[in-house]
């Protein structure tokens, strides 16, 4: 009994496989905004787009 106590202890102390799963889940973010982003009819590439049109406007006058 006091062998599966240990084995639960040392099973609930490691990280290292929560850590891979963090990790993962940061690359699979940052690649979706990343394809957002780069995607040429993206609602967040055409947002930058107006964006940038309308502060050119606005400086042009």
């Amino acid at each position: 009994m006091k062998n599966s106590i240990n084995k639960i202890k040392v099973f609930l102390a490691n990280e290292q496989g929560a850590e891979t799963a963090e990790w993962a889940v940061i690359v699979g973010l940052l690649v979706i905004i990343g394809a957002a982003v780069y995607s040429p009819t993206g609602t967040i590439a055409t947002a930058i787009n107006t964006l940038g049109n309308k502060i050119t406007t606005a400086i042009s006058g």
